[in-house]
């Protein structure tokens, strides 16, 4: 009793609460957090060779963006899943882990987010898996179509490919009360994370 009434003090001696976590969106009846989508956008701009180590990636000037991006990302992780693909290979993983701990040792803001976020080794191998998923998939589809234009002749450049709008059209997709606005969360406050020099 004692702690609860500390922390509601506390609470309200502070202007700012510390956010733990958070639900943003939800693809077909899947929830996902802003620690997953954090995570998930940090790791795939961190292994592009033109991300800096030091620059951050989720910030509120891109929020909504991120948002798009991320709801983009895992209807197509959840449609390729349900066809069946296969986990990416360990080689590509062991590569692009390299880029991250490259990465991590250049610069401080990546190792800052992601201890902020709480992961360790597994997590960022997971997320990458998803990642390489994703991008498998969508190489994929876009070949096929591009392949399919030329046995049909079609000189017509579509700015979305159909079978993205497809999948859109198909997909239930829900934004939570206030995800609009950026919170920076903090899953584990002051917490070090095992994995991460």
């Amino acid at each position: 009793m004692i702690g609860v009434i500390a922390l509601c003090v506390f609470g309200t001696l502070s202007n700012a609460a510390i956010v733990g976590d958070r639900l943003v969106i939800a693809v077909n009846t899947v929830p996902y957090s802003q620690r997953q989508l954090e995570l998930y956008l940090t790791v795939k701009q961190t292994i592009r060779p033109e991300q800096g180590a030091d620059e951050s990636v989720i910030s509120s000037r891109n929020w909504g963006e991120a948002i798009t991006v991320f709801t983009e990302e895992m209807m197509i992780l959840q449609e390729a899943v349900r066809l069946g693909s296969f986990a990416a290979p360990d080689q590509l993983l062991d590569k692009y882990n390299a880029v991250i701990r490259k990465k991590l040792a250049q610069g401080t803001a990546l190792k800052r987010t992601l201890q902020r976020l709480g992961v360790d080794d597994l997590t960022i191998s997971r997320t990458l898996d998803s990642i390489l998923r994703v991008a498998s998939y969508r190489q994929n589809r876009n070949r096929q179509e591009a392949q399919a234009a030329v046995v049909k002749k079609s000189a017509t450049v579509e700015s979305e490919s159909k079978w993205l709008t497809e999948l859109r059209g198909r997909t239930n997709t829900r934004v939570f009360a206030g995800t609009e606005v950026y919170l920076e969360i903090n899953p584990i406050a002051g917490g070090r994370v095992d994995g991460l020099p």
